[in-house]
């Protein structure tokens, strides 16, 4: 992840270092800027999670644009939101005129893909916010795929819907991983 992205989200309590486990906590805010949802995830090599008690995932972490944007970027992780960020950077964008935002984890569909719910935080925003179009960027695993086809159904009639998982691994990270080696074999 970029340095000056990880920069501007402490410089902006967004995330801040759990002590002294050094784990990563990502913040949520709601309309009014109070924190109302916490994730702790380990910045080593364990698969160690969790929410904060009493976080709301319906303000989960996000980056919001500074500009009025009327695209909506989803992920499934905050790590794979903050990676997305650091591609639009190494391409030159600013990430900061982009709307990202995290599900803090997988979305669950139900049975019948017609009877899948939005994800709480998802829900939330799009009732407040003149959003037109949504970009999903969710795993290339089961669980990811199996969203993603519930919320192409979901918001299909109200929004214009693309599927833009990573084109390499897992993830948006596992992408942004690749690129990363890939940039430093040619470089070396």
């Amino acid at each position: 992840i970029d340095k000056e992205i990880i920069n501007y989200c402490v410089d902006n309590n967004l995330i801040y270092e759990d002590l002294p486990n050094h784990n990563a906590v990502f913040l949520g805010y709601d309309e009014k800027n109070v924190a109302k949802f916490g994730c702790v995830r380990a910045t080593n090599s364990s698969r160690f999670m969790h929410d904060l008690k009493g976080s709301s995932k319906q303000y989960s972490f996000r980056l919001l644009s500074k500009t009025p944007a009327t695209s909506l970027h989803i992920f499934e992780s905050a790590i794979d939101l903050l990676s997305y960020a650091t591609i639009l950077k190494s391409y030159g964008l600013d990430f900061r005129n982009y709307s990202l935002m995290s599900l803090s984890g997988v979305y669950q569909t139900a049975q019948k893909i017609e009877d899948s719910k939005l994800p709480v935080v998802l829900e939330n925003y799009l009732k407040s916010n003149d959003i037109n179009k949504i970009i999903l960027h969710l795993d290339n695993d089961r669980a990811g795929r199996d969203a993603t086809k519930a919320l192409e159904y979901i918001l299909k009639n109200d929004y214009i819907v693309e599927d833009k998982p990573a084109s390499y691994g897992k993830d948006i990270n596992d992408y942004l991983c690749h690129i990363t080696e890939q940039k430093r074999i040619r470089n070396s």
